[in-house]
């Protein structure tokens, strides 16, 4: 059983050699001095031998590596290959990444160049980097919700720019339409949306089937005539 003053005074050799904790988990020391946690374990299924990286020390030391060990075994004793549990997880990040609000913005802006003047698209780009990238930016498109939304726009209702804060919703609606027809068209994701607008140009969404409606007025603007109304649709959190 190895003890942290052994891994830490583990010293490179010629020849790549094992330092072995228990339970299949051992510290492989490399000429070179790098050192790579491993576990040896069998394959749910096939029963083939098969080694796991546990990361590398010292960004990953000895209790540490311990813990992630003992992950791996407990998906193991539910017949889960620890292995192509961290592929999924890895491939699900990928797709978030891909997803978020601020990339698929970001796609339907390029779609829309040539149908604007460039300091149009100027304008669209920095409203979305300075008013909705930093709340929402991050989060993937599928995840959003109306709460959401009304956060980042209660930002702008609150500095008393309450125009703005119109045009930036009707942007964040292009944006989730461009979202549904990618989605639609590459079947990928959650289920895509389904936004349209009333006669009054307040956007309706519904999630799951079932229709919310939030109206958000700004208190500090009572003396215009404009409400902010707003009926989002967020993705279901399921896959189609």
């Amino acid at each position: 059983m190895l003890t942290p003053s052994a891994v830490r005074n583990a010293k490179p050799q010629a020849a790549p050699y094992k330092l072995r904790d228990e339970r299949g988990m051992y510290l492989l020391v490399q000429p070179n001095d790098s050192r790579w946690w491993r576990v040896d374990h069998r394959r749910p299924g096939t029963g083939k031998r098969n080694t796991l990286s546990l990361g590398t020390f010292p960004d990953v030391m000895l209790k540490r590596a311990r813990e992630k060990r003992d992950e791996a075994r407990k998906l193991l004793a539910d017949g889960i290959d620890p292995g192509e549990s961290r592929k999924a997880s890895q491939r699900a990040a990928e797709v978030r990444a891909a997803n978020s609000f601020e990339a698929v913005a970001a796609e339907w802006l390029d779609t829309m160049r040539s149908e604007w003047v460039d300091d149009h698209t100027r304008k669209i780009r920095a409203w979305l980097e300075q008013h909705v990238n930093p709340t929402i930016g991050a989060v993937s498109i599928a995840e959003l919700g109306s709460p959401d939304i009304l956060v980042m726009l209660r930002k702008l209702v609150t500095r008393g720019t309450l125009n703005r804060a119109g045009r930036v919703r009707e942007m964040v609606s292009a944006a989730f339409r461009y979202a549904r027809r990618r989605l639609m068209d590459h079947a990928q994701g959650p289920r895509a949306p389904r936004i349209d607008h009333d006669g009054s140009g307040l956007l309706y969404c519904d999630r799951r089937g079932s229709h919310r409606q939030i109206r958000q007025a700004g208190d500090s603007l009572q003396s215009s005539a404009r409400v902010l109304a707003h009926r989002w649709l967020s993705f279901a959190t399921g896959r189609a």
